[in-house]
């Protein structure tokens, strides 16, 4: 059945207006001073270390594995000699990987459904999602969405290896 002409506008516009009241908090807490939990310092540590070309780890790491990869803590390290505040860059950097998180959310919709609406629909609800139940991950000084971005990305090329193998 066709959808009334209204639909996707009233959706849309309801989705982002609640998305925007659900980030107003996670934001203004990324602007301030301290910590949003004993996580932030611990990987500011680490940041600093790699910005400053320290060794991370006592040892060179074997076949071994590592809860944190040293790859957010050398690209928030060098980052943050522009900023000149590691804490806060590890933030920001979190946010972008948010918003690139939920436009990943959406592409891989949209390559099943060719839709559009649905596609935007689907970003605004991925960040609604997190911010609900996880909104101290917004904002905050942790690698995880990083992570999340690079894993997503891999399922969006997986899933457009048919059209591009290239990319895949």
């Amino acid at each position: 059945a066709a959808l009334p002409r209204l639909f996707w506008p009233v959706a849309l516009s309801l989705a982002a207006f609640v998305t925007v009241a659900m980030l107003l908090a996670p934001l203004s807490r990324m602007v301030a001073s301290g910590s949003v939990n004993y996580n932030e310092g611990w990987n500011a540590y680490h940041q600093q270390a790699a910005s400053q070309g320290k060794p991370l780890y006592g040892d060179a790491p074997k076949l071994t594995t590592n809860n944190y990869p040293p790859l957010s803590f050398h690209l928030i390290g060098r980052i943050s000699h522009l900023t000149g505040d590691v804490n806060k860059t590890g933030r920001w950097i979190a946010f972008v990987s948010l918003v690139l998180l939920a436009t990943l959310c959406g592409m891989i919709v949209h390559c099943f459904t060719s839709s559009a609406p649905l596609a935007i629909f689907t970003a605004l609800n991925a960040v609604l999602w997190i911010a609900v139940y996880l909104a101290d991950r917004i904002g905050m000084n942790d690698p995880q969405v990083l992570g999340m971005v690079f894993s997503f990305a891999g399922l969006d090329l997986y899933i457009r290896s048919e059209e591009r193998p290239v990319w895949l």
